[in-house]
């Protein structure tokens, strides 16, 4: 019957919320290094999406360097006087999130 009809198409499921965008946060912030000496940065990636990857890179690399040392980690050594950003990308699914830290 046309009653019967009207009462199936109200019972659609509701669609599902969209996931939360990933976030990425450099810890520390800033560092202050002596030529030669290291330390180590921290992301923390809230919100993971499964497969994203993370990658860091040095806006001055003639000031300092930075090498992934683990899933989460990173190493920057202080090279000559001066200051350089440390970047951090995050690539999770169609979303790049990016933080930096600021070494001088």
């Amino acid at each position: 019957s046309t009653a019967d009809r009207l009462l199936n198409v109200g019972f659609l499921a509701p669609a599902p919320a969209p996931a939360a965008a990933p976030t990425l946060t450099l810890s520390p912030r800033s560092a202050s290094l002596a030529i030669g000496r290291a330390t180590t940065l921290t992301a923390t990636i809230g919100n993971p999406v499964a497969g994203g990857t993370l990658s860091w890179t040095t806006r001055n690399a003639a000031v300092a360097s930075v090498a992934s040392t683990g899933p989460s980690t990173a190493s920057t050594t202080a090279v000559a006087p001066g200051s350089a950003w440390i970047v951090a990308t995050y690539v999770g699914g169609a979303t790049t999130v990016r933080d930096s830290a600021l070494v001088t």
